[in-house]
């Protein structure tokens, strides 16, 4: 086949993925317009946005971790907001106020039923950033996997490319945005063993198949009107992406169930490859908490001292635990029981305070900052300045995550020898 049958091949299997698209988005809007919910399009984000499978790890677990690492509450709530909020920033642009000031921010996560984010660049300055930061083979700086270039963008976990990511943080804990960048960091370190194996750009390395549970033993979601629909479109999903395997699409939200123990092959690879996600969760846990006792207390990540950070294995045990038996399919509903438990105290004192986590609307970050509950604005909005806006968590958040993605694209990456941005 010619160069121009290939492309109008190309043409032709994206139109056709925008046609499905579109019919999904067509579906999305007539159950908005029906509830008049804000979380009616939970159904979309479930099937196109799998970031948000770990918003009990990302934003519950952090939480703990924080609190067991000496943080206080207000400490470890701006951490653990942040980190689960990476996958909940999905606007960007210029935020006008009706006094002149202007705010210009990034987006770390977006709609990802958007066909651009599959035939363009946009996964080299999303999804690796901030969720599949590249491994470099678990290889110091200087050394080069056997196997080429795209081996080095696979996610590692806790990769020497990870721990850099961390170190800036620790070098940056001066800053007004320091917590919040923490927190944007540890997102994306504890994605890294969620999403071990698999690079943020197009490529057969990402293509698996034969992929198999071993404890399927849930709740039976599945039952539930919502879910079924969900997985149908899921399928038509993961067959229109059949030509570009970004991420893990191919193992759908797998990875992220923290209760899971399932298997896939490689495409070109007869042995099969078994992922623990019980025990993958539970390190990632182990390694959010020293990475946060070491930054309360000054302790350097590269040393010895940091690799014998002393861990109270019965703490830990109680997060295995949930691992192992919070086996909802819903992400939300397992949040939720993570909360209730965090907030009954279950793991520590809260003092009168209270664990929660609102990513949009009233009381949310965005509200307190720019006094708006719209989940997305049109670009011709004028907002009314305060000075607290300028010390707000909402943009001290969006501070950290434009340094998080400078530092990580033009400062630790190419010390690897990638050049991403």
């Amino acid at each position: 086949m010619g160069a121009k049958g290939k492309q109008h091949l190309c043409n032709s299997y994206v139109g056709g993925f925008t046609a499905y698209i579109s019919y999904f988005l067509k579906i999305q809007t007539a159950i908005s317009i029906y509830t008049k919910d804000i979380k009616s399009s939970k159904i979309f984000r479930y099937i196109f946005k799998g970031d948000i499978m770990q918003i009990d790890f990302h934003h519950a677990v952090t939480y703990i971790c924080a609190r067991y690492a000496g943080f206080e509450h207000y400490e470890a709530d701006i951490i653990a907001y942040s980190s689960q909020y990476v996958d909940d920033a999905t606007n960007f642009g210029t935020i006008n106020f009706s006094n002149g000031a202007k705010y210009t921010r990034i987006n770390s996560s977006d709609d990802k039923y958007r066909v651009g984010n599959y035939t363009n660049l946009h996964n080299t300055h999303l999804l690796i950033p901030f969720h599949f930061l590249p491994g470099n083979a678990g290889l110091k700086a200087g050394e080069e996997p056997k196997e080429g270039f795209y081996e080095k963008l696979k996610c590692t976990p806790n990769s020497y490319v990870a721990k850099d990511m961390i170190n800036a943080c620790f070098e940056d804990r001066d800053a007004s945005y320091a917590l919040h960048r923490l927190g944007i960091a540890l997102h994306t370190y504890a994605d890294s063993f969620s999403h071990r194996d698999f690079s943020g750009t197009p490529h057969l390395l990402n293509s698996i198949k034969n992929i198999d549970t071993k404890n399927e033993k849930y709740q039976n979601d599945r039952s539930n009107l919502f879910y079924r629909l969900s997985d149908s479109l899921r399928g038509l999903k993961s067959k229109a992406l059949k030509k570009l395997p970004i991420g893990h699409e191919y193992a759908k939200d797998y990875p992220y169930r923290p209760y899971l123990i399932w298997s896939y092959k490689k495409q070109n690879d007869s042995d099969s490859v078994i992922r623990n996600n019980i025990l993958n969760m539970y390190d990632a846990a182990i390694e959010t908490y020293k990475i946060l006792y070491a930054y309360k207390n000054k302790i350097n990540i590269y040393s010895d001292r940091f690799e014998h950070i002393r861990i109270d294995a019965k703490k830990f045990d109680a997060l295995l635990y949930n691992f192992k038996n919070y086996t909802c399919q819903s992400a939300d509903k397992r949040h939720d029981r993570w909360l209730k438990e965090i907030n009954n105290e279950r793991f520590f004192p809260m003092e009168g305070n209270t664990l929660e986590y609102k990513p949009k609307g009233k009381d949310s970050w965005k509200y307190l900052a720019l006094g708006t509950d719209m989940e997305k604005e049109g670009g011709d909005e004028l907002f009314f300045y305060t000075p607290h806006f300028l010390d707000s968590n909402w943009k001290l958040f969006h501070d950290a995550l434009q340094i998080h993605k400078f530092d990580i694209t033009n400062k630790i990456l190419p010390n690897y020898g990638i050049c991403l941005s």
